[in-house]
């Protein structure tokens, strides 16, 4: 029998201490923090340089105005700290108010795993939880109005976070591929309706409503398809599998069984196909947009011994993962800048180093130094591409005029704009005067107002910068400083 929510004292410390970790720790997450952190402070007015994201900035633009505010990155944090309390309540809720689901997703391992990362990934997986809630009842009830509402959840998820295409696909796939074509016609509009706010921020901004949505899935493309990878060690791609294993509610398994599938058919296909693209490329916070459901689901299955040992697990598991955050609120680990998660701890433990000095702090207090030596001057970055952002993200000063990709001025100096171009054609068999052909690429953008002409000066994290005639003159705590001779 469900049991209403008692021990208000407990859940509020529970909260406490999530808030505690998330707001205190050093880490903001180890991938795509330039596409959300950088635009935010553009956005805001202190960004300075020229922004290069390969996602919707819809996430980035909302955030922007508290971004100013408060001159920090908190912002971020606060704003998945209450989307996951929507989505525990919502949980509890879906599941007609099941004390065991609300304690299984408090306490699930990948609230506490991605409550610090910067993206929008929580945000999105409240809204497909919705959706999932509302295409599951049209499903019982063909209510059009549930249906409506699915979709309009989809695209809001979408609006947020490009990987909601593939997600709210696997969901509608099984939910309409035996319904009428009026059904799916219907669905796909409510998307779109739920979209629009990306897509006037899109046309605003780019003169094109899908401008970030096709960037993304044509980057995705190229790089599956045309750009070779380097290879990964082995631990790097086990130890993200093994973490989604264990993230993964242990008695959700029990939903294989044929009484279970009978009844649970639609949603489990949706769920499988969704796991299927996760591990095709590990990534582990990718499964907050399905912990949530499976736990609904799965809580139907479970009696109280069982519930307990999941609770257990998903406790161990939760301590495991914080545990990098918790060292990691007077120390840095590893050498990314914004510090490494617990895949990085395992994945690169023969490596792994430890300070008490976090590189983003020294970034700010070399280029301090360097407005005041320097004021009212640009810095070409190098030597990767997109060093320059790492400068940007840390400078809150108005003395440096610009931070420029190494990328960009090397194009400049080779008079070159492209980056990247593929082009089909299709030939005919016979002597027909004409062919077609389709074109598409990525390229440097031709509105460009830096003046490459009138650039004296360098900076690198490296002591050596992969630019001739460039000679270092001073060294600071972290950033080396070149000059054009």
């Amino acid at each position: 029998m469900p049991e209403t929510i008692k021990n208000k004292k407990i859940i509020l410390a529970v909260l406490i201490f999530l808030a505690i970790i998330t707001l205190a720790t050093a880490f903001y997450g180890s991938t795509d923090i330039s596409d959300y952190i950088d635009p935010a402070k553009f956005f805001s007015g202190s960004y300075a340089a020229n922004i290069r994201s390969s996602h919707s900035f819809l996430f980035s633009w909302i955030i922007s105005p508290f971004f100013a505010l408060t001159k920090n990155f908190l912002a971020f944090k606060i704003i998945n700290l209450i989307f996951i309390i929507l989505i525990v309540y919502s949980v509890y809720f879906i599941s007609r108010k099941d004390i065991r689901a609300f304690w299984l997703m408090l306490l699930s391992p990948i609230v506490w795993y991605l409550a610090p990362w910067v993206n929008p990934i929580i945000v999105s997986a409240f809204f497909l939880l919705w959706a999932w809630y509302h295409i599951d009842k049209y499903d019982k009830e063909l209510s059009k109005l549930s249906l409506l509402y699915a979709g309009i959840f989809v695209g809001i998820a979408l609006a947020f976070w490009d990987t909601i295409l593939f997600f709210g696909a696997f969901l509608a796939l099984p939910f309409l591929f035996n319904k009428k074509l009026s059904h799916s016609l219907l669905f796909i509009i409510a998307v779109l309706a739920g979209l629009l706010p990306r897509l006037i921020l899109d046309y605003f901004l780019f003169n094109f409503p899908f401008f970030t949505m096709i960037k993304n899935l044509f980057g995705i493309i190229a790089i599956a398809l045309f750009l070779e990878n380097s290879p990964m060690p082995l631990a790097w791609r086990v130890v993200p599998i093994l973490l989604i294993f264990l993230i993964i509610p242990l008695y959700f398994w029990k939903c294989a069984k044929p009484i279970v599938i009978k009844k649970e058919m639609k949603t489990l296909i949706f769920l499988l196909l969704s796991l299927l693209l996760i591990l095709s490329n590990p990534q582990p916070r990718y499964l907050m947009a399905l912990i949530p459901i499976m736990i609904v689901i799965s809580s139907n299955y479970i009696n109280r011994i069982q519930w307990r040992k999941q609770m257990l697990l998903s406790i161990i598991v939760s301590v495991i993962v914080i545990a990098p955050y918790i060292i990691q609120v007077g120390y840095h680990l590893g050498n990314d800048i914004h510090g490494i998660d617990v895949v990085a701890v395992v994945a690169g433990i023969k490596n792994l180093s430890v300070s008490t000095i976090h590189p983003s702090d020294l970034i700010s207090q070399d280029l301090e130094e360097i407005e005041k030596e320097f004021p009212e001057e640009s810095f070409i970055v190098g030597n990767t591409d997109d060093s320059y952002n790492s400068l940007a993200r840390f400078y809150w000063g108005t003395g440096i005029k610009e931070f420029i990709s190494i990328q960009d001025y090397n194009l400049w100096l080779d008079n070159e704009t492209d980056l990247f171009k593929k082009r089909f054609a299709f030939l005919s068999n016979i002597e027909d005067r004409r062919y077609i052909w389709i074109e598409a690429g990525i390229s440097k953008n031709p509105v460009d107002t830096t003046n490459y002409e009138s650039l004296k000066y360098a900076l690198s994290m490296d002591e050596k910068l992969d630019l001739n005639r460039f000679k270092l003159i001073k060294k600071y705590d972290l950033l080396y400083l070149w000059e054009k001779e």
